[in-house]
């Protein structure tokens, strides 16, 4: 079966993908983390992940990968067509409940 794949932007650059599965959230190998505390010159500002990561929610692996402690993961990752993992899942679940 096929992932639906969402996708994190920063500055309007796509810096990581992944997908949503039994309540996690797999950030793809290759995805970027941005530092956005102030490093000392040498330091990169990102770093590429090297494998995947399973976080415990979409919003656990934002916050990774922006580097933040405010990142509302159910509407900063997006799929292919623009929408949020909130209006793909929560909200298919809620629509399939009334029918």
């Amino acid at each position: 079966m096929d992932k639906h794949l969402f996708y994190l932007s920063r500055k309007g650059k796509v810096i990581a993908s992944g997908y949503y599965e039994d309540g996690k959230f797999v950030v793809f190998k290759g995805s970027v983390r941005h530092y956005v505390k102030v490093l000392p010159p040498w330091m990169n500002e990102q770093e590429t992940l090297e494998e995947d990561m399973v976080f415990s929610s979409p919003s656990a692996a934002g916050s990774y990968c922006l580097d933040s402690n405010s990142c509302n993961g159910w509407t900063d990752w997006k799929d292919a067509n623009g929408n949020t993992l909130d209006s793909v899942y929560r909200h298919k679940i809620i629509n399939e409940k009334e029918v």
